[in-house]
């Protein structure tokens, strides 16, 4: 697990947790006043203060952090819009599960903190009316709370795969290969994808491309850098004014996943 996950699942927990943030879904966002937060490892953040729904709490928590969620602003687009930044990768539901990992089904999102050593949902869930608003702050303690993690409630699991504060990662470096599909967020040093190359980091451009409007054929989304595939990234660096060899390296990249 990164600083950043680590750092967003302590945020969330405070967000959660303090009687200031309740829900709403007209004032999603929070107020103009602001709140800074010192978060432990990690130092301090400044978030709006007041009300949020599922999915801005979840969003505007990694926003605060400095991370890019691209175009996600409501549970029908998070998955999509988390993906397409290159940062965020969904993982098998039934698998591991970190502090920092979001969970999402259609309509609702929440993340996992841990507390008392147990592993928690947490979210903003309804306001005091049982509706869509009320007033700002969490009136009884049940518009941001916690439960214990249920992961058969869920459809999705994603998890940041970014660089951690300040770049540095604090898991092991990984070998700069393709074979090895190294994440995107690691960073992409001189990492050169082709035709024929296969895996995670295929999926990572496959869903970039394909969030920017490109077209990799009818397998979608299937990691394999076929001529589909290849075809998309003429075109996109065409485009954006880049070589178009439908290489992906440093230059396609840093254009690709900004």
């Amino acid at each position: 697990m990164s600083k950043v996950s680590e750092a967003a699942s302590w945020l969330f927990w405070h967000m959660v947790t303090c009687p200031r943030h309740g829900y709403s879904q007209p004032n999603r966002w929070g107020t103009s006043a602001k709140e800074t937060v010192a978060v432990p490892d990690w130092g301090s953040v400044t978030i709006a203060d007041g009300d949020r729904d599922c999915a801005s709490g979840v969003i505007s928590c990694y926003r605060a952090l400095g991370v890019n969620t691209g175009t996600a602003t409501w549970t029908g687009n998070m998955l999509q819009g988390l993906l397409s930044t290159g940062l965020f990768e969904e993982v098998p539901l039934w698998g591991p599960t970190f502090d920092g990992d979001i969970l999402l089904r259609s309509g609702h999102t929440e993340m996992v903190i841990t507390v008392g050593g147990r592993q928690q949902q947490a979210g903003f869930r309804r306001s005091e009316t049982h509706g869509i608003n009320g007033r700002t702050g969490d009136q009884d303690g049940y518009e941001s709370t916690y439960s214990p993690l249920q992961l058969g409630e869920w459809s999705h699991k994603i998890r940041y795969y970014g660089p951690d504060k300040g770049g540095v990662t604090t898991s092991k470096p990984v070998k700069k290969n393709v074979s090895n599909k190294i994440l995107v967020g690691d960073w992409w040093g001189n990492t050169l994808v082709a035709m024929g190359e296969t895996g995670r980091i295929v999926k990572l451009i496959q869903r970039a491309l394909v969030s920017r409007g490109y077209s990799v054929g009818a397998a979608g989304v299937d990691g394999v850098f076929g001529g589909s595939t290849s075809s998309a990234v003429k075109q996109y660096q065409t485009d954006a004014g880049l070589t178009p060899d439908a290489v992906v390296g440093p230059a396609t990249a840093g254009k690709l996943f900004s």
